[in-house]
C-alpha cells in the first residue's frame, strides 16, 4: 500500500478578470475587478464600490499571492501588485500539476484567495450568489483537466440559505467535492 499526500488547503489565485469573463450578462456591469484609487493604491472593487476592509485594499493585494516570497515587498503599499505577484501553479492547472509533482503532492483540495474576504463586503444576495456562480464555474473550468488531481472546494454564498443550498446543488452536481464558507462575518 502507498500513502497519498494530499494538500488540503491548496489555494489558486483568482485571474483579476474571472469576474468579467464568468459572470452572466446581466452582472457584468458590477463584475469584481482590480482598479486604482487617486493615490495608485490597487483594490478590489465589490458590486461597484470600494471594499471597507483592509484586505481587499490600500495596495498590497500582490500579498495574497505570496507563497514562497519575501513578505516585506508584499505589504508596502504600492510595491507589488496583484498581478505581478501571481505565481504560474496559482492560475494555470498545467503548472499546478507540475508543482505538485515537484513536490510530491497527489491530490489537491483547490480554494480562492481573493474569494476569502469579499463576502462581507457584498450584502447583496444576488450579486454575492452570482460572484459565486462566476467563480464555481471558473474553478471547475481549472481542475477539469486534471479531475483527480485538483479537486474544486466550491465557495458559497453566506447572504441568503436558499442561494447556498441551490448552488450547492448545482456545483455538487457538477462535480465539486466540497464547500467553503466565508470565514467573515455577512451582514452582522
Amino acid at each position: 500500500m502507498s500513502t497519498r499526500i494530499i494538500d488540503t488547503d491548496g489555494h489558486i489565485t483568482e485571474p483579476p478578470d474571472l469576474w468579467e469573463r464568468y459572470l452572466e450578462p446581466k452582472y457584468k456591469p458590477i463584475a469584481m475587478r482590480l482598479v486604482k484609487d487617486e493615490e495608485g493604491l490597487e483594490y478590489l472593487i465589490i458590486n461597484g464600490k470600494k471594499p471597507k476592509g483592509l484586505l481587499l485594499q490600500g495596495g498590497t493585494l500582490g500579498r495574497i499571492c505570496s507563497l514562497g516570497k519575501d513578505l516585506r515587498p508584499l505589504l508596502t503599499p504600492g510595491k507589488v501588485s496583484y498581478e505581478e505577484g501571481i505565481v504560474p501553479g496559482a492560475v494555470d492547472p498545467d503548472e499546478r500539476i507540475k508543482v505538485m509533482n515537484r513536490d510530491g503532492i497527489d491530490v489537491a483540495l483547490l480554494y480562492p484567495s481573493l474569494g476569502l474576504s469579499w463576502q462581507s463586503e457584498c450584502e447583496d444576495a444576488d450579486v454575492s450568489e452570482a460572484y459565486c456562480r462566476a467563480y464555481n464555474n471558473w474553478l471547475l473550468d481549472f481542475c477539469k483537466p486534471y479531475p483527480d488531481r485538483l479537486i474544486a472546494i466550491a465557495m458559497i454564498s453566506m447572504v441568503e440559505v436558499e442561494g447556498a443550498v441551490t448552488e450547492l446543488n448545482r456545483v455538487a452536481r457538477l462535480g465539486a467535492r466540497g464547500m467553503m464558507l466565508s470565514a467573515s462575518s455577512v451582514n452582522g
